[in-house]
C-alpha cells in the first residue's frame, strides 16, 4: 500500500502544475483576443469616419498627424500649435515638405511649408485637427 502511494503522489503533483500552465495559457489567449477585439473596434470606428484616424474619433483631445510622422496622434493642449505637433510627431519623411494642411471641422486649411519654417507662422491648433503632410 505504502509504494503505491508514494508513486501515486508524484503524479499528482506533475498533473495539477500542467492543469496550472493550462490555465495560464488558457488566460493568455484570452487577454490577446481582447486585445484583437479592441484594436477591431477601433477599426470600426475608423471606418465610420473615413479619412480620419479612429485615435481621433474616439478621442478629441488629440491633434491626428496624417504623413511620415513616428507618432500619429498628439495629446492636444490649449497652447498646442502647429511646429510643436510636429515636433512631437517625430516627422521621419526623407524629403522636404511641400504642403501642409489642416482640417478642422470639415474645412481644409492650407499652410505654407516654407512660411512655417522661417517662423512667419505658426498657428493654433484645436482638438481633433487633423494634419496632412506631404
Amino acid at each position: 500500500m505504502k509504494i503505491q502511494i508514494a508513486i501515486v503522489l508524484p503524479f499528482v503533483a506533475v498533473l495539477s502544475g500542467c492543469i496550472t500552465k493550462e490555465r495560464a495559457e488558457a488566460d493568455n489567449r484570452a487577454a490577446f483576443f481582447a486585445g484583437q477585439a479592441s484594436a477591431m473596434g477601433q477599426m470600426r470606428l475608423q471606418t465610420a469616419t473615413p479619412g480620419v484616424p479612429a485615435t481621433a474619433t474616439a478621442n478629441s483631445a488629440v491633434v491626428t498627424i496624417l504623413g511620415p510622422v513616428k507618432n500619429r496622434t498628439v495629446p492636444w493642449t490649449e497652447d498646442l500649435t502647429l511646429v510643436r505637433a510636429l515636433v512631437a510627431a517625430e516627422y521621419i519623411g526623407s524629403t522636404e515638405l511641400f504642403s501642409i494642411s489642416v482640417a478642422r471641422g470639415g474645412k481644409e486649411i492650407p499652410v505654407s511649408p516654407q512660411r512655417l519654417l522661417n517662423g512667419s507662422i505658426d498657428p493654433i491648433l484645436e482638438a481633433g485637427d487633423v494634419i496632412s503632410l506631404r
